[in-house]
């Protein structure tokens, strides 16, 4: 499965729905359900969190084989602890 970061944004929605159309497991973390109830719709999976809290963004990565990060702002603090050695190319 693969989660994405900013997936109610422009490019977030787009890399989704995407995803979603070529029959890849994706989940999407999300801070307002009601927003991204287009990606539900294609059967995207909703996670409720924000990708500057630790907490939500550790259980929305359950389970999670690839990540797609795609903020505005970068919160590198954020994923370093959680995503280690994994995490790399982020330009802020």
């Amino acid at each position: 499965m693969i989660l994405i970061t900013g997936a109610t944004g422009r490019t977030g929605s787009h890399a989704a729905r995407e995803l979603a159309a070529r029959g890849a497991a994706v989940r999407a973390l999300v801070r307002n359900k009601d927003k991204a109830a287009a990606l539900a719709a294609l059967g995207v999976e909703l996670a409720l969190g924000d990708a500057g809290d630790a907490d939500s963004l550790r259980a929305a990565m359950r389970g999670i084989s690839k990540v797609a990060v795609i903020l505005v702002t970068c919160r590198i603090s954020s994923y370093h602890g959680l995503l280690g050695n994994s995490f790399r190319g982020a330009l802020c």
